[in-house]
């Protein structure tokens, strides 16, 4: 009897610790949140490897009884969701939910979605007078010029215009990473331009060059001056050509003017006072027309960096010519004191001159 007493009680133990384990497993983990592995995507349409990103959702705890998650578009014209998978259907911006089923947990991954880049396919520059030639450039010693704007891309709306810029002899010409050229020394390089290609699998180069020769810079006058501050001419029917003209030189800053940039010009006020004309390179000759002044003569320099140079005017007078002792005669002056002051004979000269009414009489 005690054995089968045993035997009962042996049984009802072990069938309530069954029971007793069945119902500890069947308690629920519920869920506490979860989480993204990123928080936005960057994403292009038809552009291989770049077209779409598998999400990766952790629901925690990591034992939570119910890991299903629910996936949702904010924009199906942007971007699609399928178990995580992500794909760009159009250029704009989305956003991508994730919902835990269990409590409802959510959250957020912005998406922007590009279009496809439009490679590029070749590189030049655009010739134009006075700059790039038959694929040369000329450029004087210490100046610089951009040839940014002179880069040609193929196709024109290609969307990576980014360049970089190379220099064979830096020491000749160097150039900036904005296409900006430097003329160091005198001398011949090459400088290269180069963009990229990419389509999502690989990248191209392609480049363009020009040839580019430093030469010596130009020596351009920065100032001209005449000989003479001054200049008195004489007129009348005594006067001789030395008495009614003079000559006038010019002289260049500096003196080394590059050849073709020597050339000057004359100019008079009044020409019909005095007359002025060209005798040589820099110099001219003045010949008195009327009495009168006074005559402002200016020499012109044409060969000016930023135009004509003009120097500080000869001022000339023109005066009644008497003789060689008499000489001048302004308008005003003591006609009898001034006679008076010569000899005997010329004295009488200067009267008999009036009789001619070359003097005005008294």
């Amino acid at each position: 009897m005690n054995t089968i007493k045993k035997i009962i009680f042996c049984i009802i133990t072990s069938v309530v610790f069954f029971a007793t384990a069945c119902e500890e497993k069947d308690i629920d983990v519920i869920v506490e949140g979860v989480m993204l592995d990123t928080m936005s995507l960057f994403l292009v349409k038809d552009f291989p490897g770049f077209e779409s990103y598998n999400l990766k959702a952790t629901v925690f705890p990591d034992n939570a009884t119910n890991q299903d998650v629910i996936w949702t578009t904010s924009n199906r014209d942007v971007a699609t969701v399928s178990n995580g998978l992500v794909s760009a259907v159009g250029r704009g911006e989305a956003k991508i939910f994730v919902t835990t089923v269990d409590g409802g947990f959510r959250m957020t991954c912005l998406v922007l979605v590009f279009d496809k880049p439009i490679n590029v396919n070749g590189l030049s520059f655009k010739e134009e007078a006075g700059k790039i030639v038959d694929g040369k450039l000329s450029i004087e010693l210490g100046t610089g010029i951009s040839i940014l704007s002179d880069v040609v891309f193929d196709p024109v709306e290609a969307s990576d215009k980014y360049l970089r810029w190379m220099s064979e002899e830096p020491e000749i010409a160097r150039v900036t990473p904005r296409g900006y050229i430097d003329a160091m020394k005198v001398g011949t390089t090459t400088i290269r331009a180069s963009a990229r290609s990419s389509d999502g699998l690989g990248m191209w180069y392609h480049f363009a060059e020009v040839e580019v020769t430093v030469v010596p810079a130009p020596i351009y006058p920065t100032g001209i001056t005449i000989d003479r501050a001054t200049a008195d001419l004489g007129f009348g029917s005594n006067a001789t050509d030395a008495d009614m003209t003079a000559n006038l030189t010019a002289t260049l800053i500096p003196t080394n003017v590059d050849a073709d940039r020597r050339t000057i010009e004359w100019e008079s006020s009044d020409p019909t006072i005095v007359k002025v004309e060209s005798t040589g390179a820099l110099t001219a000759k003045i010949t008195a027309l009327k009495i009168g002044g006074p005559v402002e003569i200016t020499a012109i320099a044409k060969g000016g960096r930023d135009g004509d140079i003009r120097s500080a005017a000869t001022v000339v007078n023109v005066m009644r010519y008497y003789g060689p002792n008499a000489q001048f005669l302004n308008a005003g002056d003591d006609l009898k004191a001034i006679v008076e002051t010569l000899p005997m004979l010329e004295q009488l000269w200067f009267y008999l001159q009036a009789l001619h009414s070359e003097l005005p009489k008294e």
